[in-house]
Parts: C-alpha cells; structure tokens; sequence
C-alpha cells in the first residue's frame, strides 16, 4: 500500500510536525510513505492544488491536519478546500486541534479600523467558520481524534459516527542511555544543581496553568524550583502577550530565583530537561492531545496532571497519572508534597507509564492507523 503523509516535517518549534516525525518512522515499517511537505501561511491556490496532485500518487492520503499548513486558522482564508477539490484518493485527517470560534482580536493587531470591524461581526464569521469545519470534515473518507472529547464534538458537528475515530497521541521511543542520564550533572547545566525539580515542558502559552504552579511553589520547601523547560509561542496572537505576562507573575511573587525559565529547546536538549525532572507537571487547562505530556511519559517520569477530561481519559486506559483538580494550587501542593516523600507512589506512577509507553508507542498508534487505511479503502470499493 502506498500512502501520502501530508504535513510539515523536521520544522522546528511545530509540535505537528514532530508528531508527522514520530509517526512516519512507525508507518514505514507497515507502508510504502510519499511525503507530501506542507509550509506555513501560502495563499496561492496552485500550491495546494500541486500538493493534492503529489497525494494522488498514492492509494490514500492521511493529512496531519494544522490550520498553519492551509493559510491558517481563519477557514474563510483557508486552503484546505482547494487541496481537497484535486484529491482523487481516500482522504483519512488527523485533527490536533479544534479552533471553531475565533475570539476578539486585541489591541497592536493589525489596523484599527480591521480589528474593530472583525470584533462587530464575530457572530457571523463564527457561524462561518462552523459551517466550514462541517464541510472539511464531511469531505474526510475518516477523521481521527486524540480524544474521545475531540470525536465526539466532530460527531456532533457532521452526524457520522462512522467516520470518526479516537487515536490516542502516540508515545516516543525514548533509548535506555537518553532515559539514564545522570541527574545532577543534567541539573548543574541550568543551574540548579542540589534542587527538587518541578517542570513543565512545551511551549509557554495560555493553556497551561502557570499561576497555578507558581501559588503552589510558594508554599514549597526553599530547595523546590520550578523549571519552565521552553519558549514563547508565538503563532497565535491570544499568547503574544501571555509570556509577558508570565514574568511578571513571576516578578510579583517574589519567585524569580526559584523559577528557571530555559526558553526555546530542540529535540537534542530534550533528555538533559528530563534527568533534570523530579516530578512533571502538566497543569493543562484543556488540551487535546499534548507532545509535551507524551514525552514525560516517554521518559518514564512520575507526572501530575491537571484533571480535565483529556487526563482522566488517559487515566482510564492505564492509571498513570496523579491528578489534581484543576486550577486549585491547594491539592496540587497537597499531590507535590505527597509525591516528594511517598517512593512508593512514584514507583506506581513510573509502573503505569512503562505500560501506557508499551500500549501506546508510534509504532503501535501506526499499526491501528494501517488498520484504519485498509478499513476506508475496502469502503471505497464497494
């Protein structure tokens, strides 16, 4: 079987494209793969009808699907339709996010007189926007979610429960020497050696429950640091301001010398932050399904998470996570303290995500995705 995997790859700072990494090693082995690239932010219609032409070389197309790669999240501008108007073979999505409403654009975003006009007639292209995120995921032969949540909103939107299905985010191979490094060595390179860690990895953006963590370090031992193990995310215009914001939180709570903020790390840097981790945290205020999250379990490292519903979804494959209840810096303090003295808890949590990595690895997640292909090209045929 031949089939073209459309996304961007080896892109720095694109979690997809990591993802589209990750999973093209564990597909080749089932597989014969076209890589069909994808750049960010092209207007031109020929691009995309060139890219469906590249697809149908193929017996199936499987489009890692990020707004960024059809001329981004504005479905009025983008591209995706044309890409979909030339493909002539089955058409399987995986959809990593889903950004039907736009919010009010701020301020210092583009004119004054196109932001204020924008902001007066969100309704409607809102209601534009779903009308076309019903469309682009009819036009998919099946649409692949990370989340049971995730599926069953784009079940609602078009009625086919048939067409979606929950893929869970794969987990990385991580190599025993990656996994082994010497903790304090790791440590003393950011300059926190003799510290208990706390991390959180990925990109700094609004997602993620800083505040939280940091209402929790302040009442933590003085030897407690947090390590923010990233940079600025800067793709989206609700967070330009958000990393700003966060160092001032810092500054305000009088935490700037337990707080170490790494910005921008590659895939090289990767084990370094991990032997450097005690715990992780993953204080998620929604997610669908994290790269960040996959590599602690990866690593094998104790995690707290935050309960939403992605979290305890995980949860409920394999119980693998520590979770507290979101945005409640008491009872994520109380599961931190907990953690810091229980080994025997840790050993629990480090069982259970040796299982889930077994269960869930890209090469496992690629299997059930050739499963999947086979699936719509039969349909097809009858």
């Amino acid at each position: 079987m031949k089939v073209s995997l459309c996304s961007a790859f080896d892109k720095p700072k694109d979690g997809i494209s990591d993802y589209s990494g990750y999973l093209s090693a564990g597909l080749k082995k089932y597989v014969d793969l076209i890589y069909v690239g994808l750049d960010s932010y092209i207007a031109d219609s020929d691009y995309y009808a060139g890219k469906a032409k590249e697809a149908n070389n193929a017996d199936i197309c499987h489009v890692q699907f990020n707004y960024l790669y059809f001329n981004g999240s504005m479905l009025y501008n983008n591209r995706f339709f044309t890409f979909a108007k030339y493909l002539k073979v089955p058409l399987v999505m995986t959809i990593h996010e889903i950004g039907i409403e736009a919010k009010p654009l701020p301020l210092h975003i583009t004119s004054r007189i196109k932001r204020e006009l924008f902001n007066r007639t969100l309704f409607f292209w809102n209601r534009l926007s779903l009308n076309n995120h019903k469309r682009m995921y009819n036009l998919s032969d099946r649409v692949l979610a990370h989340t049971r949540q995730q599926a069953d909103l784009i079940i609602g939107l078009i009625g086919h429960k048939d067409k979606v299905a929950v893929m869970p985010h794969g987990i990385p191979y991580v190599s025993d020497g990656d996994k082994c490094l010497p903790s304090d060595e790791a440590k003393s390179k950011f300059g926190i050696n003799g510290k208990f860690v706390l991390t959180i990895f990925g990109f700094i953006n609004n997602r993620k429950d800083y505040g939280t963590a940091l209402d929790s370090l302040r009442e933590l031992p003085d030897n407690v640091v947090l390590l923010i193990a990233g940079g600025r995310m800067t793709d989206k215009y609700d967070n330009l301001g958000y990393y700003d914001n966060l160092f001032k939180k810092i500054s305000a709570s009088q935490l700037g010398d337990r707080v170490k903020i790494t910005g921008y790390l590659g895939l090289e840097d990767i084990p370094l932050v991990m032997a450097a981790t005690d715990i992780c945290l993953a204080p998620f205020k929604s997610v669908n399904g994290s790269g960040a999250l996959s590599l602690y379990i990866g690593y094998n490292k104790p995690i707290i998470a935050s309960d939403i519903d992605s979290h305890q979804e995980i949860n409920s494959r394999i119980n693998c996570l520590e979770l507290f209840r979101h945005e409640d810096y008491k009872d994520l303090l109380d599961k931190i303290n907990r953690l810091m003295t229980d080994a025997g808890r840790i050993a629990k949590l480090i069982a259970g995500v040796k299982e889930y990595t077994n269960e869930f690895s890209y090469d496992k997640v690629a299997a059930r995705t050739v499963e999947l292909y086979n699936e719509v090209i039969s349909k097809r045929r009858v």
